[in-house]
Order: C-alpha cells, then structure tokens, then sequence
C-alpha cells in the first residue's frame, strides 16, 4: 500500500469510528495516562555520522519506548489527545584499524510529540476499540564520538546532527475498562515518513497503556 493510500484509509476509518457506536467514554472529560512497551525506530542516512569508518551505521533499532498523554473526550465517540514520545537510544560502535586505532560510538536520540483525533467503538462487557489519526512532530539527533590512538596519546572529536519534521501519524488499540475511572490497553501507534526527506524515518510504538478519567 502507497503511503498516500495509507493516509486515505487511516481517515477514513477515523470517520467510520465517529459516527459509529454507543455508550463509549463520558462527554466532556479529561484523562490522562502512560504507555510502556517497543519501540522501533529507523535513523535517517543523513544521521548516520560515520567519521573515519562508513561502516558504522545504524540500520533500525527495537527497544524499550514510552508515550505520556493527556486528551478531553468531547462526546461519547470522539476525542482529542496529544502526546510524548520517547525512543530508546540507538547505539553502535566500530573500531578500525588503519595504521592507528580509531573508533566511533554512533548514538540516535529520537523523541515524537503529536496531536490526533481519537474515535471509540464501545463492545461489550467493558471492553472498546479505537483509532487515531494527526500528526506528529518526529525529532532525531545524531552523535558521532571518535577515538583516536597514536603513540599511546588518545585523540577525541564529536560531532552532531539534529534532523526533525511534521509527519502524519495514525493509531489503533483495543481497551478495557477496570472501573469508572480507569481503563488499560493494548495500542500500537505509526508515525509515517512522507516526501524525499532522507534525514528521518518511520517509527512504531506497540505497548500497554492505563488511563484515568477526569468525570
């Protein structure tokens, strides 16, 4: 599926959500919650800082990520939420020998801050499914340490690159609700690369969420 195609169908199964279903969230109330799980992360070419040796590159990484957020619930289907992202730092090292001895620690920061429309479609026996779609503020920053070792005196430089764009963003999850209050999920959230940009690329969160309500 194209990208473009991707898009269209995320929005339009946002619209399928909001006019569909009954008895979901109370209206007019905030809530707020945290999400813990795996992150996948794909550093841009123009982030990866090789120095002295272009085979030290990082090519994806999954680790551990978590995602605050906070939204209001305007009616019983529909909602607004924005949210932080916070990636595991991706990391790698290569040491070259070339008459001297020289390597590199490479590190990706990257962190996402987004804003999405968010429509339920309340089942039965407490549990809801929901979809998303916004955007999101996509940022990664690059570091490149070298180390180099000649005559027993070691030799240090450090260079950075930071990259960042708006990028269109899309969710889905299934949820349970404990009690009034709170609820807890299942949710995966896509931040999708879009255009040439050879700075950033697309990133994925799967994890657990709770929630609190504000009723």
């Amino acid at each position: 599926m194209s990208k473009k195609n991707l898009i269209i169908v995320a929005a339009a199964s946002l619209a399928g959500l909001c006019i569909s279903g009954a008895n979901a969230a109370d209206a007019n109330s905030f809530y707020f919650g945290g999400t813990v799980g795996a992150g996948k992360i794909n550093p841009g070419t123009a982030l990866q800082i090789t120095a002295t040796n272009p085979s030290t590159k990082i090519e994806s990484d999954i680790n551990v990520a978590g995602r605050v957020f906070a939204g209001y619930q305007v009616n019983e289907t529909f909602g607004f939420e924005s949210g932080f992202t916070k990636f595991h730092n991706a990391s790698t090292k290569n040491i070259a020998n070339t008459g001297f001895n020289s390597s590199n620690d490479v590190t990706v920061k990257t962190y996402a801050v987004d804003l999405v429309g968010k429509a339920t479609l309340p089942l039965q026996n407490g549990f809801s499914v929901y979809g998303k779609a916004g955007a999101a503020y996509l940022n990664q920053k690059g570091n490149t340490n070298t180390y180099t070792t000649l005559a027993s005196v070691t030799t240090s430089t450090s260079t950075n690159q930071t990259a960042s764009a708006i990028y269109p963003t899309v969710g889905a999850g299934v949820s349970y609700e404990l009690n009034k209050n709170v609820s807890t999920d299942l949710s995966w959230n896509h931040i999708q690369k879009v255009g040439s940009n050879k700075n950033l690329g697309n990133t994925d969160l799967v994890g657990v969420s709770f929630t609190y309500a504000i009723n």
